[in-house]
């Protein structure tokens, strides 16, 4: 190959990437508040997600129970949503051994994983929808 077909390959490439690259930046993500307003669910936890829930609440439970025998004649805040929110979503990129002892934490199947962020998307939905004026 000569240095002008190597030359024409270079600007070919090089314009192919700039006009992919280009086509992306029209894309604008909503914001939590937009999905919010845009959402009109019912959202009554049924089947699975019932479970999951009490699933959170038990974990939220023990948690805090260990934390406040860790911290004797101390004020405690901790937000467990928050932690279960943070171990699933770690969940989410975890596999094997790894993966089975976040779902053991989180009193999850990994089947549930799914359903798992489903409810999430829809807990965190329904809160940005209450917080819209």
């Amino acid at each position: 190959m000569n240095n002008r077909n190597l030359l024409r390959m270079f600007i070919v490439g090089g314009a192919f990437c700039l006009l992919t690259s280009l086509a992306g930046c029209n894309f604008q993500q909503k914001s939590l508040k937009e999905i919010a307003e845009e959402t009109d669910e019912d959202y009554q936890i049924k089947g699975k997600q019932q479970t999951i829930v009490r699933n959170c609440n038990d974990f939220s439970f023990k948690l805090f129970k260990k934390i406040a025998e860790n911290e004797k004649n101390k004020n405690v805040f901790v937000s467990t949503i928050g932690l279960y929110y943070a171990l699933n979503i770690i969940n989410n990129g975890a596999s094997g051994v790894t993966q089975h002892e976040i779902c053991k934490a989180l009193n999850i199947n990994s089947a549930d994983v799914e359903e798992m962020n489903n409810l999430c998307r829809r807990m965190i939905i329904g809160q940005a929808k209450e917080e819209t004026p």
